[in-house]
Protein backbone atom coordinates (compact mmCIF):
# COMPACT_ATOMS: atom_id res chain seq x y z
CA UNK A 1 0.00 0.00 0.00
CA UNK A 2 3.08 2.48 0.63
CA UNK A 3 4.56 1.91 -2.64
CA UNK A 4 1.36 2.55 -4.43
CA UNK A 5 0.61 5.60 -2.51
CA UNK A 6 4.43 6.31 -3.13
CA UNK A 7 3.96 5.71 -7.09
CA UNK A 8 0.76 7.79 -7.31
CA UNK A 9 3.04 10.89 -6.13
CA UNK A 10 5.84 9.85 -8.91
CA UNK A 11 8.17 9.05 -5.71
CA UNK A 12 10.51 5.95 -5.01
CA UNK A 13 10.55 3.93 -1.88
CA UNK A 14 13.89 1.54 -0.70
CA UNK A 15 14.80 -0.52 2.32
CA UNK A 16 17.94 -0.83 3.52
CA UNK A 17 19.36 -2.79 6.36
CA UNK A 18 20.23 -0.46 9.24
CA UNK A 19 22.02 -1.60 12.85
CA UNK A 20 20.03 -4.73 13.07
CA UNK A 21 17.23 -3.21 11.95
CA UNK A 22 15.42 -1.64 9.04
CA UNK A 23 15.30 1.99 7.08
CA UNK A 24 12.51 2.93 4.87
CA UNK A 25 13.41 5.29 2.27
CA UNK A 26 10.63 7.59 0.69
CA UNK A 27 12.10 10.21 -1.99
CA UNK A 28 9.44 12.42 -3.61
CA UNK A 29 9.77 15.43 -5.88
CA UNK A 30 8.92 18.59 -5.18
CA UNK A 31 6.87 21.13 -6.94
CA UNK A 32 4.58 20.16 -9.70
CA UNK A 33 6.43 20.58 -12.93
CA UNK A 34 6.80 16.52 -12.69
CA UNK A 35 2.91 16.06 -12.78
CA UNK A 36 0.80 15.85 -16.32
CA UNK A 37 -1.45 18.24 -17.17
CA UNK A 38 -4.47 15.70 -16.22
CA UNK A 39 -3.16 15.15 -12.65
CA UNK A 40 -3.20 18.92 -11.68
CA UNK A 41 -6.40 20.20 -10.08
CA UNK A 42 -7.04 23.62 -8.87
CA UNK A 43 -9.44 24.36 -6.01
CA UNK A 44 -12.24 25.18 -8.69
CA UNK A 45 -12.05 21.91 -10.55
CA UNK A 46 -11.96 19.83 -7.01
CA UNK A 47 -15.28 21.69 -6.48
CA UNK A 48 -17.04 21.06 -9.36
CA UNK A 49 -15.88 17.62 -9.85
CA UNK A 50 -17.48 17.08 -6.10
CA UNK A 51 -20.60 19.08 -7.86
CA UNK A 52 -20.67 16.36 -10.77
CA UNK A 53 -20.43 13.37 -8.66
CA UNK A 54 -22.87 14.58 -6.39
CA UNK A 55 -25.82 15.38 -9.07
CA UNK A 56 -24.64 11.46 -10.96
CA UNK A 57 -25.40 10.31 -7.38
CA UNK A 58 -28.56 12.05 -6.65
CA UNK A 59 -30.00 10.80 -10.03
CA UNK A 60 -33.55 9.72 -9.89
CA UNK A 61 -32.46 5.59 -9.75
CA UNK A 62 -35.25 3.41 -8.13
CA UNK A 63 -32.94 0.97 -5.99
CA UNK A 64 -29.67 2.76 -5.99
CA UNK A 65 -31.27 5.97 -3.36
CA UNK A 66 -31.89 4.99 -0.05
CA UNK A 67 -31.71 6.68 3.00
CA UNK A 68 -28.49 6.36 5.77
CA UNK A 69 -29.34 3.39 7.01
CA UNK A 70 -26.99 1.19 9.22
CA UNK A 71 -26.67 -2.74 10.16
CA UNK A 72 -28.52 -1.84 14.00
CA UNK A 73 -31.76 -0.04 11.99
CA UNK A 74 -34.78 -2.62 11.67
CA UNK A 75 -35.00 -3.97 7.77
CA UNK A 76 -38.52 -2.61 7.14
CA UNK A 77 -37.03 0.75 7.15
CA UNK A 78 -34.64 0.00 3.83
CA UNK A 79 -37.16 -3.33 2.16
CA UNK A 80 -36.48 -0.51 -1.35
CA UNK A 81 -32.79 0.35 -0.68
CA UNK A 82 -29.83 -1.87 -2.05
CA UNK A 83 -28.06 -3.55 0.31
CA UNK A 84 -24.34 -3.77 0.03
CA UNK A 85 -21.98 -6.25 2.33
CA UNK A 86 -18.46 -5.09 2.94
CA UNK A 87 -16.34 -7.94 4.43
CA UNK A 88 -12.83 -6.67 5.97
CA UNK A 89 -10.53 -7.38 8.73
CA UNK A 90 -8.84 -4.13 9.19
CA UNK A 91 -11.21 -2.33 11.37
CA UNK A 92 -10.49 1.61 9.65
CA UNK A 93 -11.04 0.25 6.29
CA UNK A 94 -13.98 -1.26 6.97
CA UNK A 95 -15.96 1.58 9.13
CA UNK A 96 -14.42 4.18 7.01
CA UNK A 97 -16.39 1.94 4.05
CA UNK A 98 -19.51 1.48 6.13
CA UNK A 99 -19.03 5.44 7.29
CA UNK A 100 -18.83 6.76 3.56
CA UNK A 101 -22.02 3.59 1.92
CA UNK A 102 -23.75 4.19 4.55
CA UNK A 103 -25.32 7.41 3.34
CA UNK A 104 -26.20 5.72 0.03
CA UNK A 105 -26.97 2.24 0.94
CA UNK A 106 -28.00 -0.69 3.71
CA UNK A 107 -24.74 -1.57 4.90
CA UNK A 108 -23.98 -4.69 6.56
CA UNK A 109 -20.07 -5.42 7.60
CA UNK A 110 -18.05 -8.67 8.71
CA UNK A 111 -14.30 -9.08 9.66
CA UNK A 112 -13.87 -12.54 7.47
CA UNK A 113 -15.71 -14.70 4.48
CA UNK A 114 -17.07 -17.13 6.92
CA UNK A 115 -18.85 -14.46 9.21
CA UNK A 116 -20.26 -12.88 6.36
CA UNK A 117 -21.30 -16.00 4.18
CA UNK A 118 -24.30 -17.08 6.01
CA UNK A 119 -25.62 -13.78 6.23
CA UNK A 120 -25.41 -13.46 2.48
CA UNK A 121 -26.68 -16.39 1.62
CA UNK A 122 -30.02 -15.40 3.74
CA UNK A 123 -29.72 -11.59 2.67
CA UNK A 124 -29.03 -12.09 -0.75
CA UNK A 125 -27.43 -8.36 -0.97
CA UNK A 126 -27.44 -6.16 -3.75
CA UNK A 127 -23.58 -6.26 -3.82
CA UNK A 128 -20.55 -7.77 -1.96
CA UNK A 129 -17.32 -5.52 -1.63
CA UNK A 130 -14.38 -7.81 0.21
CA UNK A 131 -10.79 -7.70 1.42
CA UNK A 132 -8.47 -10.67 -0.36
CA UNK A 133 -6.50 -11.26 2.89
CA UNK A 134 -8.43 -12.15 5.42
CA UNK A 135 -8.22 -14.68 8.59
CA UNK A 136 -10.82 -17.57 8.60
CA UNK A 137 -12.00 -17.44 5.05
CA UNK A 138 -9.87 -15.13 2.33
CA UNK A 139 -12.02 -13.15 -0.09
CA UNK A 140 -11.22 -15.38 -2.99
CA UNK A 141 -12.82 -18.69 -1.38
CA UNK A 142 -15.89 -16.17 -0.44
CA UNK A 143 -16.44 -15.13 -3.94
CA UNK A 144 -16.01 -18.72 -5.62
CA UNK A 145 -18.78 -19.93 -2.80
CA UNK A 146 -20.97 -16.88 -3.99
CA UNK A 147 -20.69 -17.53 -7.42
CA UNK A 148 -20.87 -21.58 -7.17
CA UNK A 149 -24.37 -21.08 -5.27
CA UNK A 150 -27.53 -20.42 -7.45
CA UNK A 151 -29.31 -18.49 -5.11
CA UNK A 152 -26.36 -15.90 -5.14
CA UNK A 153 -24.27 -16.58 -8.43
CA UNK A 154 -25.63 -13.41 -9.81
CA UNK A 155 -24.62 -11.01 -6.80
CA UNK A 156 -22.02 -8.68 -8.04
CA UNK A 157 -18.89 -9.39 -6.30
CA UNK A 158 -15.67 -6.35 -5.56
CA UNK A 159 -12.12 -7.37 -4.71
CA UNK A 160 -10.09 -5.14 -3.16
CA UNK A 161 -6.50 -5.98 -1.79
CA UNK A 162 -3.19 -4.35 -1.55
CA UNK A 163 -1.84 -6.35 -4.43
CA UNK A 164 -1.38 -5.15 -6.94
CA UNK A 165 0.45 -8.14 -9.64
CA UNK A 166 -1.22 -8.75 -12.23
CA UNK A 167 -1.01 -12.64 -10.86
CA UNK A 168 -2.71 -11.43 -7.73
CA UNK A 169 -5.84 -9.43 -10.22
CA UNK A 170 -6.28 -12.59 -12.27
CA UNK A 171 -6.73 -15.01 -9.59
CA UNK A 172 -9.24 -12.82 -8.22
CA UNK A 173 -10.73 -12.28 -11.62
CA UNK A 174 -11.04 -16.45 -12.21
CA UNK A 175 -12.56 -17.35 -9.01
CA UNK A 176 -15.73 -15.04 -10.83
CA UNK A 177 -14.85 -11.54 -10.04
CA UNK A 178 -16.96 -8.71 -11.31
CA UNK A 179 -14.31 -6.33 -10.08
CA UNK A 180 -11.05 -6.32 -8.64
CA UNK A 181 -9.54 -2.96 -6.92
CA UNK A 182 -6.42 -2.36 -5.97
CA UNK A 183 -5.52 -0.47 -2.24
CA UNK A 184 -5.24 2.57 -1.97
CA UNK A 185 -8.62 3.50 -4.12
CA UNK A 186 -9.77 6.40 -4.94
CA UNK A 187 -13.79 6.54 -2.93
CA UNK A 188 -15.64 8.40 -5.42
CA UNK A 189 -14.28 6.02 -8.56
CA UNK A 190 -15.43 2.62 -6.49
CA UNK A 191 -18.81 4.88 -5.31
CA UNK A 192 -19.80 4.82 -9.24
CA UNK A 193 -18.91 1.11 -9.96
CA UNK A 194 -20.81 0.07 -7.29
CA UNK A 195 -23.93 1.92 -8.59
CA UNK A 196 -22.71 0.67 -12.10
CA UNK A 197 -22.82 -2.81 -11.31
CA UNK A 198 -25.86 -2.50 -9.25
CA UNK A 199 -27.68 -1.12 -12.16
CA UNK A 200 -26.58 -3.01 -14.67
CA UNK A 201 -27.88 -6.44 -12.36
CA UNK A 202 -31.43 -4.36 -12.20
CA UNK A 203 -31.01 -4.19 -16.17
CA UNK A 204 -30.47 -7.49 -16.73
CA UNK A 205 -33.17 -8.74 -14.59
CA UNK A 206 -35.34 -6.61 -16.20
CA UNK A 207 -34.50 -8.26 -19.40
CA UNK A 208 -35.04 -11.52 -18.30
CA UNK A 209 -38.31 -10.98 -16.42
CA UNK A 210 -39.36 -9.06 -19.54
CA UNK A 211 -40.10 -5.71 -17.63
CA UNK A 212 -37.98 -3.02 -19.36
CA UNK A 213 -40.21 -3.56 -22.76
CA UNK A 214 -43.68 -5.04 -21.00
CA UNK A 215 -43.18 -7.78 -22.67
CA UNK A 216 -45.19 -9.81 -19.97
CA UNK A 217 -47.95 -8.02 -21.39
CA UNK A 218 -47.40 -9.57 -24.89
CA UNK A 219 -50.07 -12.66 -25.53
CA UNK A 220 -47.67 -15.06 -26.12
CA UNK A 221 -47.33 -17.59 -29.27
CA UNK A 222 -45.99 -20.94 -28.29
CA UNK A 223 -43.16 -22.70 -30.13
CA UNK A 224 -41.22 -25.32 -28.07
CA UNK A 225 -38.13 -25.80 -29.76
CA UNK A 226 -36.28 -29.32 -29.05
CA UNK A 227 -34.36 -28.25 -26.18
CA UNK A 228 -37.25 -26.70 -24.60
CA UNK A 229 -39.21 -30.29 -24.89
CA UNK A 230 -36.19 -31.84 -24.32
CA UNK A 231 -35.42 -29.97 -20.97
CA UNK A 232 -39.60 -30.60 -20.61
CA UNK A 233 -39.25 -34.37 -20.53
CA UNK A 234 -36.72 -34.49 -17.81
CA UNK A 235 -38.64 -32.20 -15.17
CA UNK A 236 -41.45 -34.53 -16.04
CA UNK A 237 -39.26 -37.47 -14.61
CA UNK A 238 -37.44 -35.33 -12.19
CA UNK A 239 -40.80 -34.16 -10.88
CA UNK A 240 -42.70 -38.14 -10.52
CA UNK A 241 -39.44 -38.81 -8.85
CA UNK A 242 -38.62 -36.30 -6.50
CA UNK A 243 -39.43 -37.82 -3.26
CA UNK A 244 -37.45 -40.80 -4.48
CA UNK A 245 -33.88 -41.07 -3.35
CA UNK A 246 -32.93 -43.33 -6.33
CA UNK A 247 -33.43 -40.91 -9.29
CA UNK A 248 -30.24 -40.55 -10.52
CA UNK A 249 -28.68 -39.63 -14.11
CA UNK A 250 -28.92 -43.28 -14.79
CA UNK A 251 -32.96 -43.17 -14.25
CA UNK A 252 -33.36 -40.04 -16.39
CA UNK A 253 -31.41 -40.99 -19.34
CA UNK A 254 -33.57 -44.14 -19.66
CA UNK A 255 -37.12 -42.62 -19.22
CA UNK A 256 -36.21 -40.56 -21.68
CA UNK A 257 -33.78 -42.36 -23.99
CA UNK A 258 -30.72 -39.96 -24.50
CA UNK A 259 -27.02 -41.02 -23.28
CA UNK A 260 -25.58 -39.77 -20.15
CA UNK A 261 -22.83 -37.38 -22.09
CA UNK A 262 -25.75 -36.54 -24.08
CA UNK A 263 -27.63 -35.03 -21.02
CA UNK A 264 -24.54 -33.87 -19.43
CA UNK A 265 -23.54 -31.71 -22.24
CA UNK A 266 -27.45 -30.45 -22.87
CA UNK A 267 -27.99 -29.67 -19.15
CA UNK A 268 -24.86 -27.55 -18.89
CA UNK A 269 -25.96 -25.55 -22.17
CA UNK A 270 -29.47 -25.23 -20.75
CA UNK A 271 -29.01 -24.56 -17.39
CA UNK A 272 -25.59 -23.99 -16.77
CA UNK A 273 -25.57 -26.67 -14.52
CA UNK A 274 -24.64 -30.35 -14.48
CA UNK A 275 -27.81 -32.67 -13.81
CA UNK A 276 -26.72 -33.95 -10.46
CA UNK A 277 -26.27 -30.24 -9.50
CA UNK A 278 -29.58 -29.53 -11.16
CA UNK A 279 -31.55 -32.13 -8.97
CA UNK A 280 -29.91 -31.68 -5.74
CA UNK A 281 -31.00 -27.75 -6.35
CA UNK A 282 -34.44 -28.30 -7.27
CA UNK A 283 -34.82 -30.60 -4.05
CA UNK A 284 -33.36 -28.28 -2.36
CA UNK A 285 -35.63 -25.89 -3.29
CA UNK A 286 -38.62 -27.82 -3.22
CA UNK A 287 -37.51 -28.40 0.52
CA UNK A 288 -37.32 -24.60 1.34
CA UNK A 289 -41.11 -24.65 -0.04
CA UNK A 290 -42.42 -27.47 1.68
CA UNK A 291 -40.75 -26.13 5.21
CA UNK A 292 -42.67 -22.47 5.12
CA UNK A 293 -45.61 -25.04 5.05
CA UNK A 294 -47.27 -25.35 9.03
CA UNK A 295 -47.65 -28.66 10.59
CA UNK A 296 -44.99 -30.02 8.32
CA UNK A 297 -41.84 -32.08 10.10
CA UNK A 298 -37.97 -31.33 8.82
CA UNK A 299 -38.11 -35.18 8.79
CA UNK A 300 -41.06 -35.64 6.47
CA UNK A 301 -39.89 -32.71 4.26
CA UNK A 302 -36.63 -34.43 4.01
CA UNK A 303 -38.02 -37.77 2.76
CA UNK A 304 -40.75 -36.02 0.49
CA UNK A 305 -37.78 -34.20 -1.12
CA UNK A 306 -35.43 -37.77 -1.76
CA UNK A 307 -33.13 -37.37 1.09
CA UNK A 308 -32.72 -40.23 2.86
CA UNK A 309 -29.17 -38.65 5.42
CA UNK A 310 -30.55 -35.89 7.91
CA UNK A 311 -26.51 -34.77 7.98
CA UNK A 312 -26.33 -34.86 4.11
CA UNK A 313 -29.57 -32.75 3.96
CA UNK A 314 -29.00 -30.71 6.80
CA UNK A 315 -25.36 -29.78 5.39
CA UNK A 316 -26.65 -28.93 1.57
CA UNK A 317 -29.44 -27.59 2.76
CA UNK A 318 -27.67 -24.82 5.10
CA UNK A 319 -24.87 -24.50 1.82
CA UNK A 320 -27.67 -23.14 0.04
CA UNK A 321 -29.54 -21.10 2.19
CA UNK A 322 -26.99 -20.26 4.93
CA UNK A 323 -29.22 -21.42 7.58
CA UNK A 324 -29.82 -25.48 9.00
CA UNK A 325 -33.37 -26.84 7.62
CA UNK A 326 -34.49 -26.57 11.68
CA UNK A 327 -33.70 -22.71 11.80
CA UNK A 328 -35.27 -22.17 7.83
CA UNK A 329 -38.74 -23.33 9.64
CA UNK A 330 -39.00 -21.31 12.21
CA UNK A 331 -37.61 -17.45 10.22
CA UNK A 332 -40.15 -18.80 7.03
CA UNK A 333 -43.13 -20.55 8.49
CA UNK A 334 -46.21 -18.95 7.51
CA UNK A 335 -48.41 -18.15 10.52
Amino acid sequence: MARSLVLLHHGSISARNVDGGVEFIVTLPLGKDHLPQEELATWSDEEQNEKTLQTELSEPEEDLQPAAIIRQQPANNSSRKATVVIVEDDDEIRNYLMTELATTYRTLSFTNGADALPVILREIPHLVISDVMMPNMDGNTLCAKIKSNINTNHIPVILVTANSRDEDKLEGLETGADLYVTKPFNLDILRRNIANLIASRKLMQNKFTGREDRSDTIEEIEIEDADEKLLGRIMDVINANIYNSDLNIEMICGEVGISRVHLHRKMKEMTNQTPHDFIKNLRLKQAARLLTKKGVSVTEVMYRCGFNSSTSFSTMFKRMYGLTPRDYKKEHEEA
